[in-house]
């Protein structure tokens, strides 16, 4: 995963689906290997392939997830995990 800052100051989480489907309105946590418990919970704001816009992004796809509310501390590896 990694973070991309919008002149809005919003913050994008660009991911991988690897797995299943991800859809705007989803409930998600993000996991950290070696750490119990969910490092955040939110909803998918928006969701974006490349610039435009999509509701939902399938298995093997690249996307931007815009997260309510926001997670700052995105790392490498991290999980999005669909609730």
């Amino acid at each position: 995963m990694a973070t991309f800052k919008l002149p809005s100051g919003d913050l994008i989480v660009g991911a991988k689906v690897l797995a299943g489907r991800i859809k705007v309105g989803d409930r998600i946590e993000i996991r950290r290997e070696g750490v119990e418990e969910a490092l955040h919970k939110a909803e998918i704001k928006s969701l974006k392939h490349g610039k435009e816009a999509i509701d939902r992004a399938t298995k093997e796809m690249e996307c931007g997830l815009l997260l309510n509310p926001q997670f700052l501390e995105v790392k490498k590896g991290d999980v999005v995990e669909v609730l």
